[in-house]
C-alpha cells in the first residue's frame, strides 16, 4: 500500500489524528520509518542474541573437549568460534590488470584481444553451433 492509500484507509475507519484530521501521507510515511526502524533494532538484537547462545554452545563444548582431551574438537570449536565472530584474516585477492602486463612484454593489446575473442568465439562455437556476429544467445 502506499502512504496516500493508508492515509485514506485510516480515514475510511474513522481513524483520524488529534486534530480531528486524517493523516496525511507525510505522517503516514514518517510513522513507517519510525516503525522499519524499530524492526531493524529488534533484528539486529534478535541476530545478537543468536550469535550469542551459538558462542555458549561452542564454548559449553570446548570445556567438554578440555575434560576430554580432545584436541581434534577443541579445534574444531575454536575454528567454529572464530569463523562466528569473524576473526580470521581477509583473504587478499589480487588482481592482474593484463593490459599492462602484455604491454610489459611487447604485444598489442587490441591484437591480443582480438585473438582472445577469436578464442572464445570458436569454443561457443564448438559447443553450441555458429555464433552470428553482433548477436548474443541467452538460453
Amino acid at each position: 500500500m502506499t502512504q496516500l492509500e493508508i492515509a485514506n484507509y485510516l480515514a475510511e475507519k474513522g481513524m483520524v489524528g488529534k486534530k480531528g484530521k486524517p493523516y496525511s501521507p507525510a505522517t503516514i510515511s514518517r510513522d513507517v520509518s519510525v516503525i522499519r526502524g524499530e524492526w531493524r533494532l529488534a533484528a539486529a538484537r534478535d541476530y545478537q542474541d543468536h550469535i550469542a547462545a551459538a558462542l555458549a554452545e561452542i564454548r559449553e563444548l570446548r570445556r567438554h573437549a578440555w575434560k576430554e582431551m580432545d584436541t581434534r574438537l577443541i579445534l574444531k570449536c575454536w575454528d567454529r568460534e572464530v569463523k562466528l565472530l569473524g576473526l580470521n584474516a581477509p583473504e587478499i585477492m589480487q588482481i592482474i590488470d593484463w593490459r599492462r602486463e602484455a604491454i610489459e612484454v611487447g604485444l598489442d593489446v587490441g591484437d591480443l584481444f582480438d585473438s582472445m575473442v577469436r578464442t572464445a568465439t570458436s569454443l561457443i562455437e564448438d559447443r553450441a553451433g555458429p555464433v552470428i556476429e553482433g548477436s548474443v544467445s541467452r538460453s
